[in-house]
């Protein structure tokens, strides 16, 4: 990754497993003040970008916050939020405040279903698969995400309102696909 910000502090601790090992570790990464990062073109992470007015990373629990304005680009989502928290070790996304989220239907698993006129699936383009998700909160996981607080799901032609959105997607061995949307559901074609 290539990234910038205003000011930036590491914080370090020595290897203590032996003389021979003795090397610096990084403990704590904080970036303050127009953070972008940026996967390096042709790398793994090309396509990948985020920014947000403070960011932090700490090694020891594989966490990233960034806070403030946070914009991202990621695996075919893009959206902001007030502030988000990647934990790797879980492969989870935790987005809170004024979250908006663009995203390919089929990334949301059933829920991106909810839209569809029928139980038939949709013949759709690049562009008709995007579906807007708007919330106060969202948690994303591989296999499944809630989202939470003034839900608003949209497509070109259809909207689904509602307190709380869920979706969860079974192991291989079983991928069963269910969604539920609670409190306050409203659907407009």
């Amino acid at each position: 990754f290539d990234f910038t910000c205003g000011q930036l502090s590491v914080s370090a601790a020595t290897n203590q497993a032996g003389a021979a090992t003795n090397r610096m570790a990084f403990d704590l990464i904080e970036a303050e003040g127009a953070l972008e990062v940026i996967g390096q073109a042709g790398g793994k992470q090309a396509g990948r970008r985020a920014s947000a007015q403070r960011g932090v990373y700490r090694r020891s629990e594989a966490v990233v916050e960034l806070i403030g304005d946070a914009t991202w680009e990621l695996d075919g989502r893009a959206g902001r939020s007030d502030r988000l928290t990647a934990r790797q070790a879980e492969g989870s996304v935790v987005l809170v405040g004024n979250v908006a989220l663009k995203s390919p239907r089929e990334l949301l698993g059933a829920a991106g279903s909810m839209l569809n006129p029928s139980n038939a699936p949709p013949a759709t383009t690049k562009a008709s698969s995007l579906v807007d998700l708007f919330a106060q909160r969202c948690t994303i996981r591989t296999n499944w995400f809630i989202a939470e607080g003034g839900v608003r799901l949209l497509d070109r032609t259809n909207q689904l309102t509602c307190d709380r959105l869920e979706a969860r997607e079974g192991p291989p061995s079983a991928p069963e696909k269910t969604a539920s949307a609670t409190g306050h559901v409203i659907v407009a074609r």
